[in-house]
């Protein structure tokens, strides 16, 4: 696999671990490698979103609304197991945006069944967040081994933030 980024552009932002750029002239769903959000529950129809799910599908349209430059880094495996195209995001050139979610504590980081590249730094950005207690790890007991506890009420920082507001062509 190579180690090479390649630049693309935003398209739409999906939730808060999940964008649509345009690469090599297709449109493709990207999956942010080894971390996960809180989800923002599409379906079934008219789901509400778990806490702190709104908050960091904000916070990723913001950091990429605004980039010079947006890249994707591949890594092992390509594809998941909903033909999403598995990468690390560079905003910038200089900044990992999926250790800034993790740092910030907008993620988790999960889903480490490979080799990958950045995972150290990944483990580092999560356990300062959990260390400051921020956002997911603001609430005892929110975030577990196998995702989000949703059966309560969990203060989150979102209300609301209109669906229109992360479309980008």
């Amino acid at each position: 696999m190579s180690t090479l980024r390649e630049e693309v552009r935003l398209e739409e932002v999906v939730d808060g671990d999940t964008i649509i750029v345009l690469w090599r002239g297709q449109k493709e769903k990207v999956r942010l490698l080894l971390i996960d959000t809180p989800e923002m529950n599409y379906a079934p129809f008219g789901a509400t979103p778990e806490p702190f799910a709104r908050d960091a599908k904000s916070y990723i349209y913001d950091e990429l609304i605004f980039a010079n430059k947006l890249e994707i880094e591949l890594d092992h495996p390509l594809r998941d197991q909903h033909g999403r195209i598995l990468a690390h995001i560079w905003i910038n050139t200089d900044r990992l945006l999926n250790e800034e979610l993790l740092r910030r504590g907008y993620a988790r980081y999960a889903y480490d069944f490979a080799r990958h590249k950045h995972k150290a730094r990944y483990r580092k950005a999560e356990q300062l967040a959990k260390t400051e207690k921020l956002r997911i790890w603001s609430q005892p007991n929110y975030v577990k081994k196998s995702g989000f506890r949703s059966d309560k009420k969990y203060k989150t920082l979102a209300e609301h933030v209109p669906q229109s507001r992360y479309k980008y062509n």
